[in-house]
């Protein structure tokens, strides 16, 4: 948590702060299954009015980020393990922001990232929210913003917007700040959803997390969160197909099940099907 950070280490250029926080909290619009996912990033300031690309530009490849190009353990090794004895720091551990539904948007990671934090986790954006939006590079704000479509919005909604200035951000991104330290955490319960929305954020983005923890009803009734502790099947399947065909390392947050032992086998579970790294949340499923 970033109480824990209490003396700022060497400090990332920081982000436009004064913008960044002119976030607006609110209710979120239900996804396609008809659940309420986490909240979206809506911001009140919209992104400039430049290209909406799929994927990174030329310009943007040169600064991708440092663990770029190595295999993907290689790159979970270096997002998660204890840095080694020739590194000046070495001992000091690994300090990491857990997700956190609407907290871990772009203002917190990045105080976080300036109090010390080595990596930080995007807030759980459910699969199908991600892969229906547009990717804008916003040069006012020196940010990549994942913006909800909003032609299946009703008018109502759309007036609404158009009348506050509001954009629905749902995931904002501050490279300049984030290369090489940022985990976008994803609620699935079906590879084939997770695929396209890991695939449409993994140039963006350090790692992809599959969200195996969360006890809460719109997670758990969409067969989310903590629905896949009790179907390893479909858990592993999920992590198959994600390392197939991603180039950044793919990672579980997982919680404890009824016994040591359970636990212990899902975790090897995964850990076979490919997972490059496994967070255990030590609470049960069933706990709040």
């Amino acid at each position: 948590a970033p109480s824990q950070l209490a003396t700022p280490k060497q400090r990332p250029p920081p982000p436009p702060q004064h913008r960044l926080h002119r976030e607006r909290g609110s209710k979120t619009m239900a996804d396609e299954s008809g659940t309420n996912p986490p909240s979206q990033e809506n911001a009140a300031s919209a992104p400039s009015t430049g290209p909406i690309a799929a994927t990174p530009t030329a310009e943007e490849e040169t600064r991708r980020s440092p663990l770029a190009g190595l295999p993907a353990q290689d790159r979970a090794d270096a997002l998660f393990r204890p840095r080694p004895p020739s590194d000046p720091s070495y001992g000091a551990g690994v300090e990491i922001l857990a997700p956190m539904v609407r907290a871990s948007t772009a203002p917190l990671r990045s105080l976080a990232l300036s109090y010390g934090a080595d990596l930080t986790y995007t807030e759980e954006i459910i699969d199908r929210s991600i892969t229906s939006c547009d990717r804008v590079v916003n040069d006012e704000l020196g940010t990549v913003d994942y913006v909800k479509n909003v032609s299946s919005f009703s008018r109502k909604v759309k007036d609404r917007m158009r009348k506050r200035g509001e954009v629905p951000v749902v995931l904002r991104i501050v490279p300049e700040a984030e290369r090489g330290r940022l985990i976008y955490q994803m609620g699935t319960g079906e590879s084939n959803l997770a695929l396209p929305a890991a695939l449409h954020v993994q140039a963006d983005v350090d790692g992809v997390d599959i969200n195996m923890g969360c006890p809460k009803k719109f997670s758990v009734s969409g067969g989310m969160g903590s629905a896949l502790l009790s179907d390893p099947k479909r858990a592993c399947d999920i992590i198959k197909t994600l390392r197939r065909n991603l180039e950044v390392p793919v990672s579980a947050k997982i919680r404890l099940l009824k016994d040591d032992a359970s636990t212990v086998d899902f975790v090897r579970s995964l850990v076979q099907a490919g997972a490059n790294a496994i967070a255990i949340h030590a609470r049960e499923g069933g706990d709040a």
